[in-house]
């Protein structure tokens, strides 16, 4: 596995920054950044780009050819052209597609009667040269190596500090067939598995141009109860899917199976920033429950950033108990224990719906993302975790168990300026219909996501409930946030940074940003609101912040508006949206 500069720097960096909240009383929350003008890049391909390009150039149709490569005035070929390394120059006429990979297409004069794909490089035009198909151009580098006269990629294993997850793939075959071992962690830290280390298999194999399939089954070592004295719990994951269809529009059809740890509104943080504030700070963010089952899916990815899925599972839920994993601070503490739920068989049906227009998924700077998500859960044997009337009513015990819920979360990222960004983010979730949720469905709002000005699940509506776990019994959540980031020019700071890409640093923001919402229960007793009825705009909670972010590493300061909250300071490690 390589460990590169770039996260030894940033690992460095998180590791000392976490320290200095923990010694200001930080809440310890989570954010990366908008790069600035011009656009961010993404330093991956994606993808469904990656397994295009391989196969387009190694299909036996295709003319290879390796390093500079020029088609001269007058020249014709005819059929499909790939050139590893290149740059391919077009002076005559290529009567066909082109796959350029690593390198330039310089059109002198020439004509291509076809497409073009390019990876690691850019399409430069001098005369009157045309391209008649469409062109689709990536400046990320392809890593790959030579088979004979064709290619693979080469996924290099990394250790990547701030996402907590080392991995190391080995990789065999072919795009057509190929097999993969992988040894890993599962992303993340907790209280529950401690860090859960997965190793399994995957194989591929293609039945024909637009049909493939893939087998993989992973076993997961969940560390906690050995760290901990006890014996270390397993469990598994396993999947088998048919993929139709490539260039854009692409259906997946799959079943599964699965023994896992499941946690409790994953809505608020990603699994790298629970885990490291758990690692560091001795303080784990979420809850969790036991999950064991099966199921199916079926997915269509369509072009213009339109995604549609529809899925149903059969699964056995059970509380979960804290175990006592290692921390870095307040290791004599106890931990928070994780909260019963209402355990049973359930049968859960969802479907989701998304529309990404954003220029890049990591780091958008313009564009809409909209994605909504609504749950049917029925149980014949449900055993309620016993809550008082104030917060739900008892639940049904004749076998008709059931519950709606939906999720839409609606974001607007726009360029205000050369340098000045705007994000908007609008989320509503939490029941609609049928009986009240159990509690793994249920809700909180407050600190440290995403309205930092609070302390931890501020409004969780379970103020009458005597658990130490703090668990979240909100019925609804609605929140509104927005940000401005604008580039700062540090001067000498600035030159010395941009001087040294290994540090890995290509901009630094300045960020202001604020939020509000509110957290509820349904119904008609004392502090619920009818089902139809949103809450009043003077009963929500809101705060505002100022910070810098380093290139994805975020140091802010965050005061909320009501209930005399102190000032509170944070360290983000993604984009808060």
């Amino acid at each position: 596995m390589n460990i590169s500069m770039h996260s030894m720097w940033r690992g460095a960096v998180t590791g000392g920054l976490l320290a200095c909240a923990i010694s200001a009383q930080a809440q310890d929350t989570v954010v990366v950044v908008g790069q600035g003008d011009p656009p961010p890049r993404d330093t991956t391909l994606p993808q469904a780009i990656v397994e295009e390009v391989t196969r387009r150039f190694n299909a036996s149709t295709t003319i290879r050819l390796t390093g500079r490569t020029r088609i001269p005035l007058g020249g014709l070929v005819e059929g499909e052209i790939g050139v590893l390394g290149g740059p391919l120059v077009v002076a005559g006429t290529i009567r066909g597609g082109v796959v350029v990979v690593n390198g330039d297409l310089e059109l002198e004069g020439g004509t291509i009667e076809g497409d073009v794909l390019l990876v690691g490089g850019r399409v430069l035009r001098s005369g009157n040269g045309r391209i008649t198909g469409p062109t689709r151009a990536y400046e990320q580098i392809l890593s790959v190596r030579r088979v004979g006269e064709l290619i693979e990629p080469t996924p290099t294993p990394s250790f990547r500090v701030r996402d907590l997850e080392p991995r190391a793939t080995w990789r065999s075959g072919t795009e057509e067939s190929y097999s993969t071992l992988t040894l890993a962690t599962g992303g993340t830290y907790n209280r529950v598995e401690g860090l859960p280390i997965v190793l399994g298999p995957e194989i591929g194999w293609r039945t024909g141009l637009d049909l493939q399939f893939r087998i993989a089954g992973y076993g997961v070592l969940r560390t906690a109860g050995a760290l901990s004295g006890g014996d270390a719990d397993l469990g598994y994951s396993t999947r088998a899917e048919a993929v139709v269809g490539r260039r854009g529009t692409i259906g997946i059809l799959g079943i599964r199976a699965f023994d896992s740890v499941s946690p409790i509104e994953a809505w608020q943080f990603t699994h790298r920033e629970v885990g490291w504030a758990t690692f560091f700070l001795h303080r784990d963010y979420r809850d969790y429950f036991g999950s064991k089952g099966w199921g199916g899916y079926a997915e269509v990815r369509l072009p213009a950033g339109l995604r549609g899925g529809l899925q149903g599972t059969r699964t056995s839920v059970t509380s979960a108990a804290a175990a006592d994993p290692w921390s870095l601070l307040r290791g004599g503490e106890p931990w928070r224990p994780n909260p019963a739920i209402d355990e049973g068989h359930f049968t859960t049906i969802t479907a989701s719906l998304a529309l990404d227009t954003r220029n890049s998924e990591s780091n958008p700077t313009r564009g809409w993302f909209l994605s909504g998500r609504w749950e049917l859960g029925l149980s014949s044997d449900v055993l309620e975790r016993s809550l008082p009337e104030s917060v739900r009513p008892r639940l049904p015990t004749d076998g008709s168990y059931r519950f709606h819920r939906l999720f839409v979360d609606l974001r607007r990222y726009a360029r205000v300026s050369p340098s000045g960004r705007v994000y908007l983010r609008l989320l509503a979730g939490g029941w609609i219909a049928g009986d009240p949720l159990p509690v793994q469905h249920r809700l909180s709002l407050g600190g440290p996501d995403p309205l930092p000005g609070y302390q931890f699940r501020h409004r969780a509506c379970n103020e009458l409930v005597e658990d130490l776990a703090q668990p979240a019994l909100c019925d609804r959540v609605l929140v509104a946030q927005a940000e401005f980031r604008t580039a700062l020019s540090l001067g000498f700071l600035d030159r010395i940074l941009r001087a040294a890409p290994w540090l890995g640093v290509e901009l630094v923001d300045l960020v202001v940003f604020t939020g509000g919402g509110q957290a509820w229960l349904v119904g008609d007793g004392p502090g619920k609101l009818p089902s139809g009825r949103l809450p009043s705009i003077n009963t929500w909670l809101g705060d505002f912040g100022t910070g810098i972010d380093i290139d994805g590493l975020g140091i802010y300061v965050a005061k909320a508006f009501t209930d005399g909250e102190p000032i509170r300071f944070l360290l983000r490690l993604d984009h808060r949206f």
